[in-house]
């Protein structure tokens, strides 16, 4: 007999447990999840960034802007870039693959660098450069043109190796833009694969801006 009170007293509590979470928990903690750095952390999800700037992503990491599908020339390409391979510099994909990431070549001559020509006038609000997760990529110049010839630096950056990061600029009113360029002046001293070679990688360069008329 005094087991089954017990039981029933158990019963009752978790009962009365469960009520008490629905009613006065937030929804976070039902979810058994945490925030930390606009990101939410749930249980068997994946984490993706909240994003309040001026990019735009969704969840299959597509992104927008001037720049997507726009041609570009590098001072170093990459030997497999004509077949689709490292060539995803303006591709509009945040995923970190040989397929959507872009790179240069394994030389170690600096510097190197990157062009994407607009393929108008444009006034720029904000540029983002992605960073990859393949290693090497140090120091990022972003500079801007309206003729191709004479470069502006806007700013400069410098990634921790490996890491997937990005670097913004934003509140932009940089007027009659048609080309944007990356300048890489160095690498860090661990390369791709732990190896010596000059390989810089980037996931994206996004371009954000208005037409001019």
């Amino acid at each position: 007999m005094n087991r089954s009170r017990a039981l029933i007293v158990r019963l009752l509590l978790m009962a009365l447990l469960q009520t008490w979470t629905a009613a006065f928990l937030p929804a976070e903690v039902k979810l058994h999840g945490l925030f930390t750095d606009n990101m939410i952390l749930q249980r068997d999800m994946p984490a993706a960034p909240f994003r309040t700037d001026d990019f735009e992503q969704g969840a299959s990491k597509k992104v927008g802007g001037i720049a997507v599908g726009k041609p570009f020339v590098c001072s170093h390409p990459n030997g497999q870039s004509k077949s689709g391979v490292f060539a995803g510099l303006t591709d509009g994909s945040l995923e970190d693959s040989n397929r959507t990431t872009f790179a240069t070549n394994m030389a170690t001559t600096f510097p190197k660098q990157v062009t994407v020509d607009l393929q108008g006038k444009f006034t720029l609000s904000a540029i983002r450069v992605d960073n990859s997760s393949f290693g090497g990529t140090k120091t990022v110049e972003v500079q801007v043109s309206g003729d191709g010839e004479t470069f502006e630096t806007l700013g400069k950056t410098e990634f921790k190796n490996y890491v997937p990061g990005a670097y913004e600029l934003t509140g932009l009113n940089a007027k009659g833009v048609a080309f944007v360029r990356l300048v890489f002046p160095d690498v860090h001293e661990t390369w791709f694969q732990h190896k010596a070679n000059g390989f810089i990688f980037l996931r994206e360069l996004e371009v954000q801006g208005e037409p001019e008329k």
